[in-house]
C-alpha cells in the first residue's frame, strides 16, 4: 500500500512540473508578443516620420529642378528672341559691305579691261595677215580668182577664143589644162598667143596652175 501511495505522489509532482512548465512557456510567449507589439507602436511614429521628411525633400528638389528648367528655358527664349530681332540687320549690314566691295573691284578693274582689249585688238590686228596667209596656205590657192584675169579673153565660162585666135578650153579636163599652162609658162608650148599666155603665167606657182586648172574643167 506504501507503494502505491508513493506511485500517486510521484505522477501528482510530476503533473505539477509538467503544468508549471508550460505556464512558464506561456508567460514567456506571451511577454515577447506584448514587447514586439510595444516597439511596433514605438516605431511607426518614427517611420511616418522618416517618409514625410522624405516626401518633403523629393518635392522641395522637383520645385528646384522644374524652377531651374524655367529659367533656362527662359534665357534661351530671350537669346532666340534678340538673335531674330539682330539678324536682319546684320544680314543688311553684310550686304551693303559685299556690294560695296564689289563696286570697289569693278571701278579698280574697268582701267585694266580696258588695256586687255586695246591690247588683243592690236594683237588682232597685227597677227591678221599671218593669219590669211597661214589660212590661204592651208587651203591652197583659190581657182575662181585666179580665174578672173583669164575671164576677159576667154570668157566666163572659158567658151571663146582669146583674142579670136586661141583653143576654146572650155570642155578640157585638168590635166591637160594645167600641162598646157606650165608648158606656156616654160616658153615651150603654144602657137601665136605663146608669147602673151607666158606673161599671164608667169607669177603662177604650180599650185596656183592646178587650182585654175580645176576650176575651168569644172565648167
Amino acid at each position: 500500500m506504501g507503494k502505491g501511495i508513493n506511485m500517486i505522489n510521484k505522477k501528482v509532482i510530476l503533473s505539477v512540473a509538467v503544468a508549471a512548465v508550460i505556464l512558464t512557456g506561456c508567460g514567456s510567449d506571451k511577454k515577447t508578443t506584448q514587447e514586439h507589439e510595444m516597439k511596433t507602436e514605438t516605431a511607426a511614429p518614427v517611420a511616418h516620420e522618416v517618409k514625410k521628411e522624405e516626401a518633403t525633400a523629393v518635392e522641395t528638389t522637383t520645385k528646384a529642378v522644374t524652377k531651374s528648367v524655367q529659367d533656362v528655358a527662359k534665357k534661351v527664349e530671350d537669346v532666340a528672341k534678340s538673335v531674330q530681332e539682330q539678324a536682319p540687320a546684320a544680314v543688311a549690314e553684310v550686304a551693303k559691305k559685299v556690294e560695296e566691295v564689289s563696286k570697289t573691284v569693278t571701278e579698280a578693274a574697268a582701267p585694266v579691261a580696258k588695256k586687255v582689249e586695246d591690247s588683243m585688238a592690236k594683237v588682232a590686228a597685227a597677227t591678221a595677215p599671218v593669219i590669211a596667209a597661214a589660212k590661204t596656205a592651208v587651203a591652197g590657192p583659190d581657182g575662181t580668182k585666179l580665174y578672173a584675169k583669164c575671164a576677159g579673153c576667154h570668157g566666163a565660162t572659158a567658151e571663146k577664143k582669146a583674142l579670136g585666135k586661141s583653143q576654146v578650153v572650155k570642155g578640157w579636163d585638168a590635166a591637160k589644162i594645167a600641162e598646157a599652162l606650165k608648158g606656156y609658162k616654160a616658153g615651150t608650148y603654144g602657137g601665136s598667143m605663146k608669147g602673151i599666155m607666158k606673161g599671164q603665167v608667169a607669177s603662177f606657182s604650180d599650185a596656183d596652175i592646178e587650182a585654175v586648172s580645176a576650176h575651168i574643167a569644172s565648167f
